[in-house]
């Protein structure tokens, strides 16, 4: 895939909703896990870190604090791992769920 390419979807299977890793964590870190794969699929989660916080927080509609509450979230919950908390590449961890 192109860097500049926006995709209008992505797949989330069913399972999702049984999944231990994602029933571990309280249902709103649930949903920005999901809005995020979205801004990934949008290509604006993309550049340095800051300039990419600055766009999440504003899409989101979330402060700095509780970006990173989400982020040590759902790195405690082996859903994205460190290259995440270091540059917000979501998709080098995302598999199956």
């Amino acid at each position: 895939m192109q860097d500049d390419v926006s995709l209008p979807w992505f797949r989330l299977y069913s399972e999702i909703v049984d999944n231990i890793k994602i029933r571990m964590i309280e249902p709103q870190y649930r949903w920005f896990f999901v809005a995020i794969m979205a801004c990934k699929c949008q290509n604006i989660v993309k550049g340095d870190a800051d300039h990419v916080e600055r766009v999440l927080m504003i899409k989101l509609g979330i402060d700095q604090q509780t970006l990173h509450k989400i982020r040590d979230t759902l790195l405690a919950a082996d859903l994205i791992d460190e290259t995440y908390a270091e540059d917000y590449n979501l998709f080098n961890r995302i598999q199956k769920i």
